[in-house]
């Protein structure tokens, strides 16, 4: 799974894997929200901004395009190939 950074800076930075599913957050005092743990797996080389999702055609289809808060969201095969490409490869 991807790690973005939905605060500062809006982009993936690097893909980490769940390691413990959901559970309340001990940070809300009302118990409304989940939280998940997850360990950091690999760092990509160039962040990919939310921008350049947004003006990446084959891409500009995902949630995180009208929601760019989301925690979470589905992400189809392709996309997550084009984003982790993107990534990886000078944006030059």
């Amino acid at each position: 799974m991807f790690f973005y950074h939905s605060n500062i800076g809006k982009e993936i930075v690097g893909i980490v894997k769940v390691i413990k599913r959901a559970f309340i957050d001990k940070t809300d005092k009302q118990k409304r929200f989940v939280a998940v743990q997850v360990r950091f797996q690999e760092g990509l080389k160039y962040p990919v901004t939310l921008q350049k999702i947004r003006e990446t055609e084959t891409i500009s289809h995902l949630p995180l395009i009208k929601q760019s808060r989301l925690s979470v969201m589905p992400i189809d095969f392709k996309s997550w190939k084009i984003i982790y490409k993107m990534g990886k490869i000078s944006p030059n």
